[in-house]
């Protein structure tokens, strides 16, 4: 393990699969036929993006502030949003021609580089080496941020009670869960401690996992304090923190969380009741041992299947590598609508 500045460089904790994890050879060739809109690349299997049928796609949304049942209700007009064949008409967001080819593993140029931007401003990482990769949506990034650290027969912390579908998943995938202690805050700092103190368990403790933000079945909620004991009791053991975070936006505090140094540090342009959101823990992070778990499932539709994934740049890697085999990227439609959302109309 090597320390650069404060960042850690933890990929002496990936697993063997992990780090056997390469950059797809027909991913690599992506960027030339990118970089050429005459180059039709036969190479990857690129069918002629002139032959797609689809012409435009269109779709009427809320106006910010306005609320949605209410949009059904009394038949109000929305805004238009619309995704051209091959000219956005200026926009930085992708056509359809691009955004229904293959491609690779990290998502749409256009929308990743707006996520980065919120990520700046809602949690500003306290490392310069972090980045950013589309997923699926947070069960699909678990899977991911799972295999990274953890083989068949590893150990996860989780809360003693915790997300159904996790429990599955690490049941699936072979890894013991280890609960800890929660109390009306979530997880106990004490007791993670000490259960991290007395374990003797034949391979070492290495990840913990948990929902920091109306935490699933719960609803509890860390404060700000509670974070920063959770973290350095995580520093204090090594432990790599997955921050499944997709109730963050949604929080309700009617005063001020944090104090003005903190809110001022994570706002860019004006971001509305950043001071009301509990800095997450990836705004805590100075080590590089956080990989946060983020997605529109609860802030525009889950089966949108569209999220992302961020933490240090090397463990991300491995991640658009997994991604290259398995989905590739997440659906085009449902990438180019949220980035017309996200960039152009809200």
């Amino acid at each position: 393990m090597t320390i650069n500045n404060t960042q850690i460089d933890f990929s002496e904790y990936f697993t063997e699969r992990a780090k056997r994890r390469r950059i797809n050879s027909l991913a690599s060739l992506f960027k030339y036929s990118k970089n050429d809109p005459n180059l039709i690349s036969i190479g990857g299997g690129m069918p002629n993006p002139d032959l797609f049928p689809f012409i435009t796609v269109s779709t009427n949304v809320v106006e910010p502030g306005n609320n949605t049942i209410n949009i059904v209700k009394y038949k109000e007009n929305g805004l238009d949003i619309t995704l051209n064949r091959s000219n956005q008409n200026g926009s930085k967001v992708e056509p359809l021609k691009t955004l229904l080819q293959y491609a690779g593993g990290k998502g749409m140029s256009s929308l990743v580089d707006f996520t980065k931007a919120l990520v700046k401003a809602s949690h500003n990482p306290k490392y310069k080496d972090w980045d950013v990769v589309s997923s699926v949506g947070n069960t699909d990034a678990l899977n991911k941020a799972l295999e990274l650290f953890l083989d068949e027969g590893d150990s996860i912390l989780v809360c003693e009670w915790t997300y159904p579908a996790a429990i599955q998943t690490f049941h699936s995938s072979g890894i013991n869960r280890i609960p800890v202690k929660i109390d009306g805050e979530g997880m106990v700092p004490s007791a993670l401690d000490e259960v991290c103190s007395s374990w003797t368990g034949e391979k070492p403790l290495r990840v913990v996992y948990l929902i920091p933000t109306g935490q699933n079945p719960t609803g509890a909620t860390m404060s700000l304090e509670r974070r920063r004991e959770f973290y350095k009791v995580c520093q204090k053991h090594n432990l790599i923190i997955i921050e499944d975070d997709p109730y963050y936006f949604l929080q309700f505090a009617d005063t001020p969380v944090c104090d003005t140094k903190q809110a001022t540090e994570r706002t860019f342009a004006e971001l509305p009741g950043i001071d009301r959101l509990v800095p997450s823990l990836l705004s805590l992070d100075t080590d590089g041992r956080v990989i946060r778990l983020d997605t529109v499932s609860k802030i525009l539709a889950p089966n949108m299947r569209l999220g992302w994934i961020i933490g240090p740049a090397n463990m991300i890697e491995k991640i658009i590598y997994h991604n290259e085999t398995t989905i590739s990227q997440p659906c085009g439609f449902a990438q180019g609508i949220a980035s017309k959302l996200f960039n152009d109309t809200w």
